[in-house]
């Protein structure tokens, strides 16, 4: 399969499916589908994912869609049980998966708490940015890292925290989120080297648009 051209999906998907424990419960499995028709038709055969530190354990992606480098390479963002969220790469087009780097480690020190819902962008400077959702952190929400190699990343660095976050049960107003005392900000932000985000975008309180 060509995953390069267009209407190319990969679905990451997990099942209960593998070998049962001695309690009797089967072991949780991470595998690939692929489709080359926007899902009309799906190949038969599953690439299964391997933990990268314990076969014990699993993983999972939010089927954000992957990165595709400039040699063909695919890149792909996953959350990696008890280790955080993990970076792969396939150069078969997806019939196997390496484990390359951590990009932000369960338990941060800076944020704490779970990081999931990992999505991946990739810059026209080849810069490779990673957002994720901290579910249970002390005060952030939304943070985001970036590499330039895929290899070494930076801390990650809150851009929404609590309170402030797009999904807010609260009013919304012409993109506005309206929320106690007056305080709002729109739910969009812009950047362009994936370091500095535009202020004008996270209007509202001081702590969600401090400076990277």
């Amino acid at each position: 399969m060509d995953m390069s051209q267009d209407g190319a999906i990969f679905n990451w998907v997990k099942s209960w499916v593998g070998p049962e424990d001695e309690a009797g419960a089967p072991k949780l499995i991470p595998f690939v589908l692929r489709s080359v028709d926007k899902g009309h038709t799906w190949e038969h055969t599953p690439t299964v994912v391997q933990h990268p530190f314990n076969r014990d354990m699993g993983l999972h992606a939010d089927n954000h869609p992957v990165v595709r480098m400039p040699d063909g390479t695919f890149l792909a963002a996953l959350s990696v049980s008890n280790a955080g969220v993990c970076l792969f790469a396939t150069e078969d087009n997806g019939l196997t998966w390496e484990y390359i780097s951590l990009i932000v480690r369960r338990g941060e020190d800076l944020i704490g708490g779970s990081p999931t819902y990992a999505g991946l962008v990739l810059l026209a400077t080849g810069r490779l940015l990673c957002f994720t959702l901290f579910k249970k952190g002390r005060m952030p929400c939304i943070c985001m890292n970036y590499s330039d190699d895929g290899y070494n990343w930076t801390e990650p660095k809150a851009i929404v925290q609590w309170g402030n976050s797009p999904w807010s049960r609260i009013p919304v107003e012409n993109n506005r989120c309206t929320g106690p005392g007056g305080q709002c900000q729109r739910n969009t932000l812009t950047f362009g080297d994936g370091v500095h985000f535009g202020k004008e975008e996270l209007a509202g309180r001081p702590e969600a648009c401090e400076e990277p």
